[in-house]
């Protein structure tokens, strides 16, 4: 009986699968990856979200870069001792270059 859990193997394979359906959405302009969380009417209803980390756009949730580090009800405890504290990251202090690389 399946665990209910991915191995890495899996992950990387679910990851480039939506980055592929990301792609093909942002082709046909169904997405745009540079729209912010704000932009968007994204929110948490149990654990509103901060202004800066509603700055985080679509590129940066996908490349998990956004700042967003919200507790999640299938964390394990080794998952949440890791996970850093809402609010470190400035998303405001940050820009992207055209390369994708994130600078301050």
């Amino acid at each position: 009986m399946p665990s209910g859990r991915f191995t890495r193997r899996e992950k990387r394979k679910l990851l480039s699968i939506i980055s592929l359906l990301f792609g093909i959405a942002q082709e046909k302009h169904l997405v745009h990856l540079h729209k912010t969380i704000a932009e968007l009417g994204i929110d948490e209803p149990d654990q509103p979200l901060s202004a800066t980390e509603k700055f985080a756009t679509i590129r940066d949730l996908l490349m998990a870069r956004s700042g967003v580090y919200i507790e999640s009800e299938a964390e394990s405890a080794q998952m949440k001792a890791r996970r850093r504290k809402r609010g470190r990251i400035n998303r405001a202090n940050t820009t992207t270059t055209t390369t994708g690389i994130s600078t301050c």
